[in-house]
């Protein structure tokens, strides 16, 4: 019985106070969307490390969520497949499958993100699978310099 009031004490603070960007005044602007998503990859791990060219269709669920903090923006995209599949050129049946996830924030000095980014085309059998990590992080100066770091890539058949 405790258990259940302290999740309803929860439960009723978290709808009746506001959350800490309302709070603060920000101000955030929300977009969820798909898009349409026809596009080849090369999966070089299928027919046993022959290779195949895969056709994929299906969408691509975007979401994006900006809020103004006073004298910063703050932007966090999503990407994600939804119902991506395919037929490889030697006949072979995939699903693509994984995520993008950009979070940026800008002020007057700099522009500074981080994108990870994990994409993967699943075949059936053993091997079939291609898998593509990696993750970036970039600072834009406001005087025009451009840094990139590029913490991981890797790309494994599985």
């Amino acid at each position: 019985m405790r258990r259940a009031t302290r999740l309803a004490l929860v439960l009723l603070t978290l709808l009746v106070l506001p959350s800490p960007a309302a709070a603060a005044g920000a101000t955030a602007d929300v977009a969820n969307t798909s898009i349409a998503l026809d596009r080849s990859v090369f999966v070089p791990c299928a027919r046993g490390g022959e290779g195949e060219t895969v056709a994929l269709s299906g969408s691509l669920h975007t979401l994006f969520v900006t809020t103004e903090l006073g004298d910063r923006t703050l932007v966090h995209e999503t990407f994600n497949p939804m119902n991506v599949t395919g037929i490889g050129d030697g006949g072979g049946t995939y699903r693509a499958t994984g995520s993008t996830v950009s979070t940026s924030t800008s002020t007057a000095a700099a522009e500074r993100a981080t994108m990870t980014n994990t994409f993967m085309v699943v075949g059936r059998g053993p091997g079939s699978a291609l898998m593509i990590h990696t993750v970036l992080h970039v600072v834009l100066l406001a005087g025009g310099g451009v840094d990139v770091t590029v913490d991981r890539v890797s790309i494994e058949c599985r």
